[in-house]
């Protein structure tokens, strides 16, 4: 999928929590989950018809309806970056099914891991799921009141950044579009820092998940800034491609 509607699909992108009874194209998923487990050697996989998952009032205070296929996150607990990986690659994954019509939400902890039916070799880790489907046609008021309460006023530009000296066109691009990412509560704790003309994303390392929250504000970097990548880990430098 080309990089132009990966961006459109950034803008594109909310959270829904209530889903229609339908079949998705599992295909397309299934050949983007089985290239990413091959590449970054993570056990990620596509879950249909497992509603029981959020079946429970109590795990899912109600939150969602309807909720019918995930995408479980899955890896190695022996992986020192398993956690930021599933958040670039599950990103990487809510991006493709936003540009396919899909709807999609990341769901951390609001869901039954006892009753998620994904395999977990020894030594491998749940970590979080994402929901997908159909949205729902008509966004119910409930829906409406959770995602306004969830998602308050995102951060600005200037709250993300850490400057020494005026950056390229690129990073601003790359800062914008990290900026639409989701987080755990909205949060945005990622801050991208330029100094000595290299770029650097970083969390302040309170909160195991949030390095989920750095993986996928890294992918939507590098999708705005086009022209590079970053290393894994905390701190990790962003490489600017040799053709810039």
């Amino acid at each position: 999928m080309e990089n132009k509607q990966l961006l459109r699909a950034i803008k594109m992108r909310h959270s829904r929590r209530s889903f229609q009874d339908k079949m998705i194209p599992a295909d397309m998923l299934v050949s983007a989950i089985d290239q990413i487990n091959e590449t970054a050697g993570l056990h990620i996989q596509l879950l249909l018809n497992n509603p029981e998952a959020f079946d429970s009032l109590k795990k899912s205070y109600g939150m969602f309806r309807g909720v019918r296929h995930l995408i479980a996150l899955v890896g190695s607990s022996d992986d020192p970056y398993l956690y930021e990986k599933l958040g670039y690659y599950g990103e990487m994954l809510v991006l493709r099914a936003t540009a396919s019509d899909l709807a999609t939400c990341w769901v951390g902890g609001t869901y039954s891991k006892n009753d998620c039916r994904c395999q977990l070799l020894p030594h491998e880790e749940l970590v979080a799921v994402i929901a997908v489907g159909y949205g729902e046609e008509t966004i119910s008021m409930k829906e409406k009141v959770i995602t306004s309460v969830i998602h308050r006023r995102h951060k600005t530009y200037a709250q993300c950044t850490k400057l020494e000296g005026t950056p390229p066109e690129w990073f601003k691009y790359g800062v914008e579009a990290a900026l639409l990412a989701p987080s755990a509560l909205n949060a945005q704790p990622v801050i991208f820092t330029w100094k000595a003309s290299t770029a650097y994303a970083s969390i302040p390392e309170k909160r195991k998940i949030e390095q989920v929250d750095l993986g996928i504000a890294k992918y939507h970097f590098e999708l705005g800034a086009g022209c590079g990548e970053f290393g894994w880990g905390n701190h990790a430098g962003f490489t600017v491609n040799d053709n810039v």
